[in-house]
């Protein structure tokens, strides 16, 4: 009798799991929804948030990987967009500030990699999608639907 307790409270538990995830990530219609992943930021001071991971398909297939941070993990991120002539960014590599749905966001470039878009949604919720294959348009697109949605 213990085990199937046992068992029960375990699918419960992965339920909630993958319900908290999906409400952080929303599904977006007519998109293709891939399964939600999230992993508890633990310190030893206690739990510092979540980071939530899933991938999308746009209605017109460009392929998008989403990773929300939410908690104290993403406390104090600032969009900034760096100097191509100073660090690490050269070689093609661009930085833009941009807006998002109202929120403050920085999308990068990289010729090998393409384009990164991290989005401050509010003070303790940091968005970003990657993708090999979008252009500008189509991933500040799909940082507003997916913002749009988690409100």
């Amino acid at each position: 009798m213990k085990i199937k307790t046992m068992i029960l409270t375990a699918a419960a538990a992965l339920l909630f799991a993958d319900a908290a995830c999906a409400a952080s990530l929303p599904d977006i219609d007519r998109w293709q929804n891939g399964t939600p992943r999230v992993t508890k930021l633990e310190a030893l001071s206690g739990n510092k948030g979540t980071w939530s991971e899933r991938d999308y398909r746009t209605a017109s297939g460009t392929p998008l990987h989403a990773v929300l941070i939410q908690g104290s993990g993403a406390k104090g991120w600032q969009p900034r967009a760096a100097d191509a002539e100073q660090g690490e960014i050269s070689g093609g590599e661009t930085a833009e500030n941009l807006t998002i749905a109202g929120c403050p966001a920085l999308l990068e470039y990289r010729p090998v990699i393409g384009q990164s878009l991290t989005v401050l949604v509010d003070a303790e919720n940091v968005l970003t999608l990657e993708s090999a294959n979008a252009e500008k348009d189509e991933i500040t697109k799909a940082a507003e639907t997916i913002v749009k949605n988690m409100k």
